[in-house]
């Protein structure tokens, strides 16, 4: 695929790991098979918008997550290639999205909307252990 690099693979294992260790009740596994995963990830030299990331949710009638989709660009909106840096940081807040996690009002955190994080922030962590200590359900 375009724009593909193997380092990204690494990156993604990366941020899984991060999310793995901000002590939530559920871990994120990498494998390869994508028929029984909950969460699948691919890559597409980019996306229909100005975005370079995307993470789709389908939700049970009990209002837990069901699978995910994400889906990362390999480049920007305007072509340039991304970096090993910038994939952390998209996958980072793309899994967060994955794991339920809505966008942050705070620039430094994983889950601002137009994030540069390379790591989690300590809010980002207490943000998703307060989400996953509640009923599953909608919060509105």
């Amino acid at each position: 695929m375009a724009g593909f690099r193997e380092d990204y693979i690494a990156n993604v294992t990366w941020a899984v790991g991060r999310w793995n260790a901000a002590l939530l009740p559920v871990q994120l596994d990498m494998g390869s098979d994508t028929a029984g995963a909950d969460i699948v990830l691919t890559w597409m030299a980019g996306l229909d918008s100005n975005r370079t990331g995307r993470a789709d949710l389908t939700w049970d009638n009990r209002g837990r997550i069901g699978r995910v989709a994400i889906v990362l660009a390999t480049r920007t909106p305007a072509g340039r290639q991304l970096d090993g840096r910038e994939m952390v940081a998209f996958a980072l807040h793309e899994i967060g999205h994955a794991l339920g996690l809505g966008h942050s009002p705070v620039q430094q955190d994983v889950l601002y909307a137009a994030t540069r994080a390379s790591d989690l922030t300590e809010r980002d962590r207490k943000t998703a252990r307060l989400l996953y200590s509640l009923p599953p359900g909608s919060l509105r």
